[in-house]
C-alpha cells in the first residue's frame, strides 16, 4: 500500500499510484507502468533505483523491480547469448561495473560508472575474395552499436568495432572487446532460465513425441 514519504525520502508512491517527488522531476506525476515503456524513461527508473544518494521509497522501489522483472521476461532471448552479444542489452542499464583496472587508476575493480549506447552510422572497405579467386575492396556501410563510459575524472570513453563521427566528443576509443574484458557485461537471461519449468515441459513433451 503506497505510504506517505519518512524523511530524506526524494521519490515514492502516492496513493493513486503516480509517483511523486521532493524537487521538479519528469517522473513526477507519471505511474511506473507507462514508464517502464520507453527506454528514456525505463532508464530514468532505473538511475533513481542506482543513485545511493536518491532515497526512493521501499513501495516505489517493489513496483519498479516487479515492472523491470516483468519486461526482462517478455524480452528474453530463445538462446543463451554469447558475451559480446550481451553488449545489445547495456541500454537497458545505467551503470556498469569494473572488473579489471583500466586506463591506470580511472577505472577501478568493483566501482561502477556512467554507461551509455547509441547507434551511429558506420563506413569502413574490406576485402572480399572474388568468383575468379582475386580479391577486391568493398564499401560496407550500416549502423553500430556505440557504448561509452565516463571515467572517474568524467572523461568519455567510447567502445566499439569501427571508427566514430568525428561530432562525438571522446576522451580515447577503445575496440569493444575491451568492455568485455574490464567490464561486468550484463547477463541476458534465455528463455530457458526465465520460464525453466515451462521450458522443460515442451521439451519433454518433444522429446516423447
Amino acid at each position: 500500500m503506497p505510504t506517505t514519504p519518512k524523511v530524506n525520502h526524494a521519490y515514492w508512491l502516492r496513493p493513486n499510484g503516480t509517483i511523486a517527488s521532493s524537487r521538479p522531476s519528469p517522473l513526477n506525476g507519471k505511474r511506473p507502468q507507462e514508464l517502464i515503456i520507453m527506454a528514456e524513461t525505463r532508464r530514468l527508473l532505473q538511475l533513481i533505483l542506482h543513485n545511493k544518494r536518491e532515497e526512493t521509497h521501499p513501495d516505489l522501489v517493489t513496483a519498479i523491480e516487479v515492472l523491470l522483472r516483468s519486461r526482462l521476461r517478455r524480452t528474453s532471448p530463445l538462446t543463451e547469448l554469447a558475451p559480446m552479444q550481451r553488449i545489445a542489452w547495456l541500454d537497458e542499464y545505467t551503470h556498469i561495473e569494473c572488473t579489471a583496472a583500466f586506463e591506470g587508476d580511472n577505472f577501478a575493480p568493483g566501482d561502477s560508472y556512467r554507461v551509455n549506447c547509441m547507434d551511429i552510422p558506420t563506413t569502413h572497405i574490406t576485402d572480399r575474395q572474388t568468383m575468379h579467386g582475386g580479391s577486391e575492396e568493398v564499401l560496407i556501410t550500416g549502423h553500430e552499436l556505440l557504448v561509452t563510459v565516463r571515467d572517474s575524472r568524467k572523461r568519455l570513453h567510447a567502445f566499439c568495432h569501427t571508427g566514430i563521427p568525428t561530432d562525438i566528443e571522446i576522451h580515447k576509443l577503445h575496440h569493444t572487446q575491451y568492455l568485455l574484458n574490464h567490464f561486468a557485461v550484463p547477463d541476458a537471461p534465455d528463455i530457458t532460465k526465465v520460464y525453466p519449468a515451462t521450458y522443460a515441459k515442451h521439451r519433454a513433451f518433444l522429446s516423447s513425441l
